[in-house]
């Protein structure tokens, strides 16, 4: 999704060892909905038709935000866990989120599972709601397929083999909704 906000943000980031960063934002901005109908060339050479799907419209209004996030990378085992919150004249809404990525076994071209989730306030702001589909939830699914409160993805890839390009067969499964239907 895209939106216009314009405002200020500062970040801290830091290492708590190794292996393990921590980041804390805080940010004020007014944000509102992008007016136009974005197109690609490059997807139009691809085959598509070189336009891109309408942004959904946002809250508009002034906002303030923080944001913490816990990135940690055991081996070759990669976690991360992170909270949101987003308020303004227009609402507010807080949100917890998190992802877990592993090979299943140690091998060249093992296969690895990565699941995510997060669950935020019973009615999150438009710009705040979590979103399936795309290469971080359902591949086989557009951006936007399934918006609510709360997510759930689990993505597991089978390497077929190594190099510059690097096919992969691939199972994805996602779901997002109300959290009461979620969780």
């Amino acid at each position: 999704d895209w939106m216009l906000a314009q405002g200020a943000e500062i970040r801290y980031v830091t290492s708590l060892g190794v292996g393990v960063d921590l980041s804390l934002a805080g940010r004020a901005d007014d944000e509102r909905s992008a007016p136009t109908r974005a197109r690609s060339a490059v997807n139009d050479f691809l085959g598509g038709d070189g336009r891109f799907p309408v942004d959904p419209p946002v809250t508009e209004g002034t906002f303030g935000g923080a944001t913490a996030r816990l990135d940690i990378h055991r081996g070759t085992t990669r976690w991360m866990v992170g909270a949101d919150v987003l308020a303004g004249a227009g609402g507010q809404t807080a949100k917890v989120f998190g992802e877990w990525r592993r090979p299943l076994w140690s091998a060249r071209l093992a296969p690895s599972l990565t699941l995510r989730g997060g669950v935020a306030t019973a009615r999150p702001l438009p710009q705040s709601a979590f979103r399936i589909g795309g290469p971080w939830t359902a591949r086989a699914f557009p951006y936007g397929s399934a918006v609510g409160a709360a997510f759930w993805a689990s993505q597991l890839d089978l390497p077929l083999a190594r190099g510059v390009v690097r096919p992969v067969v691939f199972a994805d499964a996602a779901q997002a909704g109300a959290v009461d239907g979620i969780l």
